[in-house]
């Protein structure tokens, strides 16, 4: 009966890195205008099964950073060099290196009533 176990246990560790947590590392945080919102920008280590995302999301200025609760509007597969800026209370920039679109997993137009613009820069 073990041995029947042990090749589901072992998927099972594969896909979820045996209950270790993800490690994220803030690297840019921006308040809006207003002051009730801030994008943040970081990067998500789960290990070495996974490649590391960098990640921009939108969040009450009041909380506190946990990428696990975020509203993720940008996820990028590797580390990446992104840019995020204001352009008025009610909408958002998000500047990636151009050429990397088919690294993007996700790419939100709009959370919480924000309209999300991006562009990607070349030579970023």
């Amino acid at each position: 009966m073990m041995q029947s176990l042990l090749p589901s246990f072992v998927v099972c560790c594969v896909l979820t890195s045996c209950g270790m947590k993800c490690e994220d590392t803030k690297k840019v945080e921006v308040a809006s205008p207003s002051g009730k919102h801030k994008v943040i920008v970081f990067e998500r280590d789960c290990g070495a099964t996974t490649p590391i995302s960098t990640i921009v999301a939108l969040v009450p200025a009041d909380s506190t950073f946990d990428g696990e609760k975020s509203s993720r509007l940008f996820v990028i597969r590797g580390p990446a060099h992104i840019k995020v800026s204001w352009k008025s209370n009610k909408e958002a920039l998000v500047q990636y290196p151009a050429g990397l679109e088919e690294d993007i997993f996700t790419k939100e137009a709009a959370s919480e009533g924000i309209a999300i613009v991006y562009e990607g820069i070349v030579g970023h």
